[in-house]
């Protein structure tokens, strides 16, 4: 990353539940070492895959 570090959210989406499919919200809250209140992954609800194929 290059310049100030400072960038723009232009959208946030949530998903409540395993499974579920990410829902745009217009905000969210951030709760540190938690994650975005209402997702999945706040109440430990996800699992995080790092296998996933991500294109670059």
């Amino acid at each position: 990353m290059t310049g100030s570090g400072v960038g723009t959210v232009e959208r946030i989406h949530v998903a409540s539940g395993t499974g579920g499919e990410p829902e745009p919200r217009e905000a969210v809250e951030a709760v540190a070492d938690r994650g975005l209140r209402g997702d999945r992954y706040f109440d430990g609800d996800g699992i995080y895959n790092e296998q996933a194929d991500l294109e670059p």
